[in-house]
């Protein structure tokens, strides 16, 4: 997810092809239930290549990065 935020400059932003030719997988395949929930509370918008974050969404910037952790990572913070 950062990787590919960044490989494009821009923070907040997830760049789709960027991230498929990183991780050979679209976004969507790897985070279906995160992209809906971002998308249903305006948090996250499409704009053409890119997923990102709306203003409402840069407010819990924070919260939202966490929605993209791998299952792994997630399952280690809520076990500290």
């Amino acid at each position: 997810f950062a990787a590919a935020a960044r490989e494009h400059g821009k923070v907040g932003e997830i760049h789709l092809g960027a991230f498929r030719q990183r991780f050979g997988l679209e976004l969507e395949q790897c985070f279906p239930d995160e992209i809906a929930f971002v998308l249903d509370r305006g948090l996250m918008e499409y704009h053409g290549q890119t997923l990102s974050l709306t203003s409402a969404g840069a407010n819990v910037i924070n919260g939202v990065i966490v929605l993209f952790y791998s299952n792994r990572v997630k399952e280690h913070l809520l076990a500290l």
